[in-house]
């Protein structure tokens, strides 16, 4: 866990955090890498009832398309970004749910991310703790 979300929002955007071709608009990461820097412009602006549509968003994204097969260095890179985007999402699940914000909105949270809090992987095997809602856009 890091010290504050500052930290995370430099090594989530630090050059080298991820391949570059993730920010290709065609590329399959690219919506993940959008709704990770969407989270941190809600948090900075103060805008946090927005943040759990996108904490779902860049879960279930991962959960979509959870492996990269290739060369090991890239492989090696995008596993390590993934561990910091879900350590990341936890810790921005805490701070989201302790916010004056519209309970619907805090629904839109995976249950898998509010497990992980608890000691479990984000990563289970077991998907029914992903919330069903649908959601206009989301």
């Amino acid at each position: 866990m890091k010290s504050n979300f500052s930290e995370y929002h430099q090594l989530l955007n630090q050059k080298g955090a991820y391949p570059e071709i993730y920010l290709r608009r065609n590329h399959i990461m690219f919506p993940l890498v959008c709704a990770i820097n969407s989270i941190i412009c809600f948090y900075i602006s103060g805008n946090y009832e927005q943040i759990p549509l996108f904490i779902r968003r860049a879960y279930e994204h991962i959960i979509r398309y959870p492996y990269y097969k290739g060369d090991q260095e890239i492989e090696a890179l995008v596993e390590s970004y993934k561990k910091l985007v879900l350590e990341y999402l936890a810790e921005m699940v805490k701070f989201v749910l302790t916010q004056d914000i519209d309970l619907s909105k805090k629904e839109l949270v995976p249950h898998a991310l509010l497990w992980k809090g608890m000691g479990e992987s984000a990563l289970s095997n077991d998907h029914q703790h992903l919330v069903t809602h649908q959601t206009p856009g989301g």
